[in-house]
């Protein structure tokens, strides 16, 4: 799975703004700065992916936002961390 493939799926279930247009616009984003980490699914845990900033965009920004996966689908956002 890619950002792209995220970005999909997020916006096919949630209905949300993360991806919008308008929205990483006024955080100053593009896809191309996203990348992917996977925390693999635990007892404890489930399947969590990390959209996560190459590098800094407005302000500084470098913070990740979480998602939860359930056989393969976005069960929920779960944190976005803006740092600055």
């Amino acid at each position: 799975m890619n950002a792209y493939d995220l970005k999909y799926k997020y916006n096919s279930i949630d209905g949300g703004h993360f991806f919008d247009r308008s929205t990483m616009a006024f955080f100053g984003d593009t896809m191309r700065n996203y990348a992917i980490t996977h925390h693999k699914a635990n007892d404890v845990c489930p399947h969590v992916v990390e959209l996560r900033r190459k590098h800094p965009v407005k302000q500084g920004m470098t913070g990740s936002a979480y998602f939860v996966l359930v056989e393969g689908k976005i069960d929920a956002a779960v944190k976005f961390n803006y740092t600055a």
